[in-house]
């Protein structure tokens, strides 16, 4: 695993412990595809929008994420 990705591990771990959760932004969707895989092999749960995303499904997706904000995680 490369350092980047190194450092990634460790804010998110203190961050899911910490009761806090992480909103990440990349213009690449093949950088996406390189954290989706990062997010499964550490068990995250996540939600992906990109291009390919339908505005209905956006639209879901926001609304879980905003609910689960507001909820305990």
């Amino acid at each position: 695993m490369n350092c980047a990705l190194q450092e990634l591990a460790q804010l998110l771990y203190q961050l899911k412990t910490g009761g806090h959760k992480a909103l990440i932004f990349t213009q690449m969707t093949k950088m996406l595809d390189v954290l989706e895989a990062f997010l499964n092999l550490h068990g995250y749960t996540y939600l992906r929008l990109d291009g390919t995303t339908k505005p209905e499904q956006r639209q879901v997706h926001l609304a879980l994420h905003t609910r689960n904000a507001h909820t305990n995680q």
